[in-house]
């Protein structure tokens, strides 16, 4: 009679776990499910591929206008990502930019706010969510002034938001893959990628902003950098790093660093 009701107790128990763990598969799914749809409406106000900056054959000389007795090209026309705006207005006033990298699934609109906790688990519509929203570092200056400016994400099972940073470890790939783009706006930054690195949460040298000296954040990087080509950086150069979770160890941190420049 005892071993009985041990026996029922027992299937009781598993049935409640075999429940929870399907209900906690479904929430799962749900958020992942929440997070795509977000996305495929953001898709909208991603600004187009800026143009081809190689010489196009033509027929004819370019354009010159007279100025003062010289020959001058026209001004350049000013950048103006109207898509950024709109979503700034529409969606989400701390919307920056968009960020997109080459290769991967990185292709994303990121945020800024008085702090590094609220796009944690928050989504461009300022709802709950699981997977957050990619995020500048509360300290950084939105224009990218700062010598490191720090872009976080999520490293998510279903290769969403920055997971697919894991992909530079591997030396082919960060071979192949070597630039990604910024759109602010009113400007475009090109992304040189340089380095791929794994770190602890509290790493003193990536995590700053304003290193004191250019060229030992250089020579800690190549020091400790698993995959790494040659970047002189000097101290008006600027940087981004992306960064997500690592779990080689507790508290580790993936983090791919790229030189910027302007188009």
């Amino acid at each position: 009679m005892k071993s009985r009701i041990i026996r029922s107790l027992l299937a009781i128990v598993l049935l409640v776990c075999i429940a929870y763990s399907v209900i906690q598969i479904l929430n799962i799914t749900s958020e992942y499910d929440k997070a795509e749809a977000i996305q495929s409406d953001m898709m909208v106000y991603k600004p187009p591929a800026p143009p081809d900056p190689r010489p196009q054959e033509t027929t004819a000389p370019a354009e010159t206008v007279q100025t003062a007795g010289t020959a001058e090209t026209p001004p350049r026309t000013p950048i103006v990502n109207r898509s950024i705006i709109d979503a700034q207005q529409n969606v989400n006033s701390d919307i920056v930019g968009w960020l997109t990298i080459p290769g991967t699934r990185i292709d994303y609109l990121f945020v800024q706010t008085v702090d590094n906790d609220f796009y944690l688990h928050t989504d461009l519509n300022k709802n709950h969510a699981y997977a957050g929203t990619i995020f500048m570092d509360f300290r950084n200056n939105p224009a990218f002034s700062d010598f490191n400016t720090i872009l976080y994400g999520h490293h998510m099972k279903n290769g969403s938001m920055f997971k697919t940073l894991q992909n530079f470890q591997e030396t082919g790939f960060f071979s192949q893959w070597r630039t990604g783009t910024i759109y602010l706006p009113h400007r475009i930054l090109t992304l040189e990628i340089f380095a791929y690195m794994v770190i602890t949460s509290d790493d003193a040298v990536i995590y700053t902003t304003q290193p004191e000296s250019a060229d030992d954040f250089t020579a800690y990087v190549r020091r400790n950098a698993r995959q790494y080509r040659e970047a002189e950086l000097t101290e008006t150069d600027k940087i981004v790093t992306l960064s997500t979770c690592g779990y080689e160890y507790e508290g580790a941190r993936i983090v791919l660093l790229a030189k910027l420049s302007e188009e």
